[in-house]
């Protein structure tokens, strides 16, 4: 046909000009639509804006009289028809094939570098598990270790993807079943991925080095220099600051590190923990307990924002310091930062721990 030979012309003339059947495979070309849509919409394509999941979302309503496209009968009936040809039942999520053989798990490349690693330090594990936590599918599990890896893109994991509890829900379901679920958060795995793989070592009992804490010393660390590079070098959010630092020493190697400060909470100025970590490569055992804390419990949800590609913490961009900054004090702080093009990420909320004396030296100067 007429059309088909202008296509093989314009295949061709791009082919000689660029390499490439079709201009938007050229790079240099997809790395300028990238620039133009950043500038002009906040995201590197219009499919990912506010703007276009709301038209979307106006479109089926208006058309369909449902929130999205896998809510029309037609859709599901057309899924259900291709799930029964291939799989032999009406919805994948009941196969017992593997996820190699089912195309509907989109598993990102970012999960197949955590597999690798895994495998590398000879770590049994299963992707795309269905069985655990069913229907509801966990990126990785590692049934030796009763731990199971969520890995968790930024967009895709956002507020405009996924229901605030999604993350919770999905800890929780694992909890009852005595499996932890780890949260690999997609600006963690590209920035901190050495302190990711230490610690998913250390879950694993890989670590090079295995420490009890009860043969380790516990002291004030009162030089803010080397609080400062062991936050930076072995925590997944780096340094903070802190008011009081306590450490565990082995053979005078600082191997374990808590910070404490102030923060204002619900109103109240309370004094808490604010990091904690381990070295990399080093497990130390009882580290928590050795410093004096217990577990009490989780605070439920908690939220970041996501700015220029990483998560920040809400606190930074409350109401009262955007309206400081200039912004429309009638707004709420939701309203001000999606006018901005910033989007919210539920996590799992923190966890609490109650401190406990260790040393009498060391209450006093708390």
């Amino acid at each position: 046909s007429k059309s088909d030979i202008i296509k093989k012309r314009q295949e061709e003339t791009n082919l000689e000009r660029w390499g490439f059947k079709s201009s938007f495979q050229n790079p240099e070309i997809q790395e300028k639509y990238k620039k133009t849509a950043l500038e002009k919409w906040g995201a590197d394509h219009y499919f990912k804006t506010e703007e276009f999941r709301l038209k979307t979302k106006k479109y089926y309503l208006e058309r369909w009289g449902v929130n999205h496209q896998l809510e029309i009968d037609q859709v599901k009936e057309k899924i259900k028809q291709t799930c029964l040809i291939k799989y032999g039942v009406e919805t994948y999520l009941n196969t017992k094939h593997s996820p190699d053989s089912i195309k509907s798990y989109n598993r990102s490349k970012f999960e197949d570098e955590i597999s690798s690693f895994l495998d590398e330090n000879e770590i049994e594990h299963k992707m795309g598990e269905r069985d655990l936590i069913s229907p509801l599918l966990i990126d990785i599990y590692i049934p030796s270790q009763n731990l199971a890896i969520e890995y968790n893109g930024l967009y895709w994991h956002s507020e405009f993807k996924k229901d605030k509890n999604y993350h919770l829900t999905k800890t929780n379901l694992c909890k009852e079943r005595g499996v932890q679920l780890i949260h690999i958060w997609e600006d963690d795995w590209k920035n901190r991925k050495e302190v990711l793989k230490s610690i998913l070592l250390n879950r694993c009992k890989k670590s090079k080095n295995r420490i009890f804490a009860r043969k380790c010393q516990v002291e004030e660390i009162t030089t803010r220099e080397i609080v400062s590079k062991f936050l930076n070098d072995n925590h997944i959010q780096g340094y903070s600051n802190y008011s009081t630092a306590v450490g565990l020493f082995y053979e005078d190697r600082l191997v374990s590190l808590m910070t404490f400060g102030f923060r204002w909470i619900n109103g109240k100025k309370e004094y808490e923990l604010l990091r904690f970590c381990n070295g990399i490569d080093y497990q130390v055992t009882g580290s928590a307990s050795r410093l004096g804390f217990i577990f009490d419990r989780n605070s439920g949800l908690n939220y970041w924002w996501v700015v220029d590609g990483l998560r920040k913490h809400r606190f930074g961009y409350n109401k009262r310091k955007l309206v400081s900054l200039g912004y429309d004090p009638t707004l709420t702080e939701v309203q001000i930062m999606h006018s901005q093009n910033y989007y919210r990420i539920w996590g799992c909320g923190q966890d609490r721990w109650i401190w406990k004396k260790i040393s009498n030296s060391l209450a006093a100067s708390q």
